[in-house]
């Protein structure tokens, strides 16, 4: 989507502790129920990112950015937020079962 961020730092103001980026939160007030443009500020949200290590530990990171925006003022953040935490709730305990098992 051509009007949104190129970098996951982008789209947060300051330390990403509960605030986004000014040209974001514009986009997504006005338009962040549109399931296109909330689908679009997903994909775009970790494209191009790479990490190496846990699995588990990349999750609960991404869950704990998440979680000051449980409470923000526009529905398409909190949707985000409660499905990062909710991916992460789901999936880090198998996670860790499978790095255990591989010895990770």
């Amino acid at each position: 989507m051509a009007g949104f961020e190129t970098s996951t730092h982008g789209r947060f103001s300051g330390d990403h502790r509960g605030d986004l980026n000014p040209i974001t939160r514009f986009i997504l007030e006005r338009y962040g129920e549109d399931e296109r443009v909330f689908s679009g500020w997903i994909a775009g949200m970790y494209s191009g990112q790479a990490f190496a290590g846990s699995i588990a530990d990349y999750t609960e990171r991404r869950a704990a950015m998440a979680e000051p925006f449980l409470n923000f003022p526009i529905e398409a953040v909190r949707r985000w937020a409660r499905g990062q935490l909710l991916f992460a709730e789901e999936n880090v305990p198998k996670f860790r079962l499978s790095e255990e098992e591989a010895g990770f």
